[in-house]
């Protein structure tokens, strides 16, 4: 009688975990084929991390959820290979908010996400709270609070802000050391010609990245922040 009891008990043992492996399994192929299906639809990939699944996936990774955050990350630069526009802008967010709650520590997805959303997708409000999310995550990093002053300055047209932000940024260790004098600037509120320009060289430097730079090229000569509507910057 014990040894029936005891290889019962194995093979329920044994059978649990097989019915846990299927499962997994499943979650992962349908997973797979819905992100398969989505991301050859272009933007509309998007509806996968609002997706009900896609929050479901996370606790059955088995901590492969920062490799899952870099292969939404890569699906979403080849969604929108040929450009974003205003309309993409809130799907934008959607993804992007979707990746970094796999990876919370997703450094370029929230800086470089961050500023396609508020150069291409004209979604500032979005972008900044993307980044401030990033900063509580990444609070050692100077660059995301810099990012988000650069949103303020450049694409919403509030200095005042965009100073209290550089604030912040400067008071983070290894910060560089031109960082204080641009915050200074900044809040000085002075007609300062070269302020704008100088805050996109060194976005320039924090993100160097084509199509960015090829818009911040383009901004060199009027630093006025682009009104939500116009024409996308270009592709990412």
């Amino acid at each position: 009688m014990v040894s029936g009891s005891r290889t019962a008990s194995i093979f329920e043992r044994y059978y649990f975990l097989f019915f846990c492996c299927f499962i997994l399994a499943g979650i992962v192929f349908v997973s797979r084929s819905k992100l398969e299906k989505v991301t050859s639809e272009g933007p509309r990939m998007i509806r996968v991390a609002s997706s009900p699944l896609f929050r479901v996936t996370k606790p059955f990774t088995l901590g492969y959820h920062f490799a899952l955050a870099d292969i939404f990350w890569i699906r979403t630069l080849r969604a929108f290979s040929r450009g974003i526009t205003p309309a993409d802008g809130e799907r934008l967010a959607r993804t992007l908010n979707g990746i970094t709650e796999l990876d919370p520590f997703f450094y370029r997805a929230y800086t470089r996400g961050g500023l396609y959303l508020s150069v291409f997708a004209r979604e500032p409000e979005p972008a900044v709270r993307l980044l401030q999310e990033g900063f509580r995550n990444l609070s050692h990093r100077w660059e995301i609070p810099f990012t988000i002053g650069y949103i303020y300055f450049h694409e919403m047209r509030d200095p005042e802000s965009a100073g209290k932000w550089f604030e912040v940024s400067a008071r983070i260790p290894d910060r560089p050391a031109w960082l204080s004098g641009l915050c200074e600037r900044t809040l000085g509120q002075s007609d300062d010609s070269g302020l704008g320009g100088e805050v996109i060289t060194r976005m320039q430097e924090i993100v160097s990245e084509e199509r960015l730079n090829t818009y911040w090229r383009e901004q060199t000569g009027d630093h006025t922040p682009n009104e939500k509507g116009q024409p996308a910057g270009g592709n990412v």
